[in-house]
């Protein structure tokens, strides 16, 4: 692992849709709200997409254990105690 090098994707290896993420997201920072407000497409926009973590696998034994919620609470709590 020491002479890994170069580029690497990190994530859960799997998709999950903005909608998807915004739900999770607003299910952490209950009771605030989350506004969410929906426009066209942009010209050359990345309508779908997820990390190839396959690389990262091997190279560093990456594998990604905590689920998304758990990643999200943690991440809320770090965030209100710097506040």
């Amino acid at each position: 692992m020491g002479d890994a090098a170069g580029v690497y994707q990190l994530g859960s290896g799997g998709p999950l849709s903005v909608n998807g993420l915004i739900e999770a997201i607003a299910e952490v920072v209950t009771p605030r709200h989350i506004e969410v407000q929906f426009a066209p497409p942009r010209a050359g926009e990345v309508l779908n997409t997820w990390c190839d973590i396959s690389h990262a696998r091997k190279a560093l034994g990456y594998a990604p254990s905590m689920p998304l919620a758990e990643g999200l609470n943690r991440t809320w709590a770090w965030f209100l105690e710097q506040s």
